[in-house]
């Protein structure tokens, strides 16, 4: 069985209980319990991902992206797929999930990154599309 941080666990617990769609845990200190949709959540954490476990209802590639560019340390995704397991264990990532899939369907985010290896090149895709679709830029 591999090494699960204890606040990976803490952020599953609290997942599972509050029925979240986001959970980001560091030090032992629950940072955010999140019960919105999709990537923009994510985004607008970020600033405080770094060194810390994600607990999250879907993670594909464009969550694993910004997830290994602000540096956090382990994730758990009730679904993830397939090329987000591979970039998070790249990048060191402790990784756990419910269920592996080939994609991530009908997210525009995982349309604007597929086939796009590069994290910086991933990334800027990804906050121009946020821009474009959250900001209204």
């Amino acid at each position: 069985m591999a090494f699960i941080p204890k606040d990976l666990e803490l952020a599953i617990k609290f997942f599972n209980k509050l029925k979240a769609s986001l959970v980001v845990v560091r030090y032992g200190e629950v940072k955010f319990v999140g019960f919105g949709k999709g990537v923009k959540e994510l985004i607008d954490v970020m600033t405080i991902l770094d060194n810390s476990s994600v607990a999250d209802k879907v993670v594909g590639k464009a969550a694993a992206v910004i997830l290994i560019r602000n540096r956090a340390r382990a994730v758990y995704g009730r679904v993830m797929s397939k090329k987000a397991y591979k970039m998070l264990r790249q990048y060191n990532i402790i990784v756990k999930y419910d269920k592996l899939v080939d994609e991530i369907e009908g997210c525009p985010f995982e349309k604007e990154v597929k086939g796009i290896d590069n994290i910086k090149e991933a990334w800027r895709r990804i906050f121009d599309l946020y821009k474009k679709i959250i900001l209204k830029e």
